[in-house]
């Protein structure tokens, strides 16, 4: 029979090896039950653990945030904002043809402003752009004859008055477009990026005439059609200079493009966007465009 932890020894004396296992087991029971007391404090909120290391327990605290605001940077270069102001015209006049077939537009006044916050600096060079008058109204060129297939295509036309700017940019705005390009867009550019437009100089421009909007993917395939009724195409029928110069790339060339040709027509795929703006277009695409409808002297 085993030994029982309740016998009394000889004499009436209780056992002293069943006296510490008794005083054992008293002990973890009563510790298990402490625990499940603390733990039934702390999770109804009565009790909180000090979280600063101290080792206190003691009534649950309120936390503290501590607001820190970030004090701006007095040497960040300045960015000069500009302001474009225009008086817009009340309506939009439309083309006629005169007693010579002339392509004729009424003669809109938009004046445009353009100012800076900032003095701009010294002019090391001035450059005259020569175009149309001040004072000379907005028509065709008359001297061009437009082919049947265009007239009536163009947008019509805003005069913008002439004046004084100054072209090119800052070293601190070449640093602070740098500083976003790699900080903000992760790319590797460099200050070198910037030499080309630096230093700045101011230009003189005439009053001249451009058109009310963009051209239109629209407008410039019915161009492009007509260069393939000449026998020439988007490949080739561009340039003034005696050599054949690309006009556009085509879905052929450039996947993002929205013109479409089948080496016969030219449309726009799809064709909801036909009125969207004309894209991927060459410089020399652009001037041939402008030369057909008579709109480039």
């Amino acid at each position: 029979m085993g030994q029982s932890y309740g016998r009394l020894g000889s004499g009436g004396r209780r056992n002293t090896a069943a006296v510490w296992q008794w005083l054992i087991i008293g002990g973890i029971f009563g510790m298990f039950c402490t625990a499940i007391l603390f733990f039934t404090l702390l999770i109804f909120g009565f009790v909180g653990i000090d979280p600063t290391g101290s080792g206190r327990i003691g009534a649950t605290q309120t936390a503290v945030v501590q607001i820190v605001t970030a004090t701006p940077d007095l040497n960040a270069p300045t960015i000069t904002p500009v302001i474009v102001t225009a008086t817009p015209e009340p309506t939009t006049p439309s083309p006629t043809l005169d007693s010579n077939n002339a392509l004729t537009f009424a003669t809109p006044t938009i004046p445009v402003t353009i100012t800076s916050t900032t003095e701009a600096a010294a002019p090391t060079e001035e450059v005259t752009v020569p175009t149309a008058q001040a004072g000379d109204p907005v028509t065709a060129n008359t001297a061009v004859e437009i082919p049947p297939q265009l007239v009536g295509i163009g947008s019509s036309m805003v005069r913008v008055d002439g004046g004084t700017f100054t072209m090119g940019t800052t070293p601190q705005e070449v640093a602070e477009a740098v500083r976003i390009c790699v900080e903000r867009d992760q790319a590797n550019c460099v200050t070198s990026f910037g030499d080309d437009s630096v230093p700045q100089f101011d230009v003189t421009v005439d009053a001249f005439q451009i058109e009310r909007t963009e051209v239109s993917l629209r407008q410039y395939v019915a161009f492009l059609n007509y260069l393939q009724s000449t026998g020439r195409n988007h490949l080739n029928g561009c340039g003034t200079d005696g050599i054949p110069r690309q006009c556009v790339a085509t879905q052929q060339e450039q996947s993002f493009s929205l013109i479409f040709y089948d080496s016969a027509n030219y449309e726009v795929r799809p064709d909801f966007l036909a009125d969207n703006a004309a894209v991927y277009v060459t410089w020399y695409g652009a001037d041939a465009y402008c030369r057909a409808l008579g709109r480039r002297h």
